[in-house]
């Protein structure tokens, strides 16, 4: 599987070590980024200013099509529809949104909702942890195609 395949196609299936080595990838890409940001804002400047928000909402938009496909596999690997990345993916989505307009994002004064989606967040990542990244795949071929190597 080609790199525009992983992070860029939701068809098919990865095995455990696809999904981690992809989860690491965009990590790494995801804490650069943000260090790039951090280097032209400000420690600040990128939470408190209209700019730094909207460029760790683009950094966010920008990878929640590659996490979404890679989650999506994976799922499909156990035989669930990919369209339960979703989940994370929303949740992800509507923080960035509500950080971007500055609802939430304030981490020297976090309100309720940013304690409600830390809560939320760490209740999806314990279960993609646990089904994505822990727990083997179907054995053989199923609906989303032969088991992967």
């Amino acid at each position: 599987m080609t790199a525009g395949e992983l992070f860029f196609s939701t068809e098919g299936r990865i095995p455990r070590s696809g999904y981690w080595g992809a989860s690491i990838v965009l990590a790494i890409v995801a804490v650069v980024a943000m260090l790039v940001l951090w280097g032209i804002f400000g420690r600040v400047g990128l939470i408190l200013t209209p700019g730094g928000r909207f460029a760790q909402f683009l950094v966010t938009m920008m990878l929640v099509y590659p996490a979404y496909c890679i989650a999506a596999k994976r799922f499909q690997d156990h035989e669930y529809s990919g369209s339960l990345a979703m989940v994370g993916i929303g949740a992800t989505v509507l923080k960035a949104m509500l950080d971007w307009f500055h609802v939430t994002g304030d981490p020297w004064v976090p309100n309720g909702l940013d304690t409600l989606f830390m809560i939320v967040q760490i209740g999806i990542g314990i279960w993609y942890f646990i089904l994505l990244g822990c727990m083997r795949g179907t054995d053989g071929k199923n609906q989303y195609g032969p088991a992967p190597i």
